[in-house]
């Protein structure tokens, strides 16, 4: 969830960016003397690539926050957000985001360092390409999300999309078009008549997950594809 308001921020923060003299790098150093681990290191929203790793500092956030501005001096957007402040670069082709909360009663600071080619993206008109082109939808549906993951041994995506037809046509749709197509229906839940429907496909070490909701006059799936490719886990 913090990802995708981060993706958000980088939208909102990219016109108001100063031109940033620093190497278009897919990382940069965290804060000194802070624990950094990986959250994604080969993710793609919308069209968007995201690399993003999350820090814990013994050191207060305002000095977290000064050792990036002193880093990106001059070239940088720095905002509040909730409880977060972030603080943002950018290269022609490239967004670089920090964003640092203190920990619970006031002892040092955590927080997320992303990276993203908004920049190259927005530049070459790809942040609006047509998302989840292939994956089976009711006509005239919105899409209004698509997650991609790369990982060893699997690739997955999760994609959230819309439409006015009701739940149980969304349903009856997705049915016929897996089961026509050869896929093993491993569930077919719901709790009752227009309550959210859940259905899991499967086809060799491909699997599809689909919930379906009824919400404000329309239907929404959340989709989540995955590939386990050679390797399972």
């Amino acid at each position: 969830m913090i990802f995708k308001q981060s993706i958000l921020i980088f939208l909102g923060l990219y016109l108001s960016l100063a031109q940033a003299a620093i190497a278009a790098n897919w990382s940069f150093p965290g804060p000194p003397d802070a624990r950094v681990e990986w959250v994604t290191s080969d993710a793609q929203v919308n069209n968007i690539n995201v690399k993003g790793r999350i820090f814990h500092s013994k050191q207060s956030m305002e000095r977290v926050l000064q050792f990036y501005r002193n880093l990106w001096e001059g070239n940088y957007a720095e905002i509040e957000y909730g409880p977060w402040i972030l603080i943002t670069a950018k290269t022609e082709k490239l967004v670089y985001t920090v964003q640092v909360q203190p920990k619970s009663g006031g002892k040092g600071s955590y927080g997320i360092l992303g990276v993203t080619d908004i920049s190259e993206k927005l530049e070459a008109g790809a942040v609006f390409n047509e998302l989840a082109k292939d994956f089976p939808k009711m006509q005239d549906s919105d899409v209004t999300s698509e997650m991609k993951m790369d990982d060893p041994g699997k690739k997955g995506k999760v994609i959230l999309l819309s439409n006015k037809y009701s739940l149980s046509s969304n349903v009856v749709y997705y049915k016929n078009y897996y089961q026509s197509r050869d896929w093993n229906t491993q569930i077919d839940y719901s709790t009752g008549f227009n309550a959210p429907h859940t259905l899991v496909f499967t086809k060799g070490r491909e699997s599809v997950n689909l919930v379906i909701a009824r919400a404000d006059g329309a239907t929404n799936i959340v989709a989540n594809v995955v590939d386990k490719g050679v390797l399972s886990w």
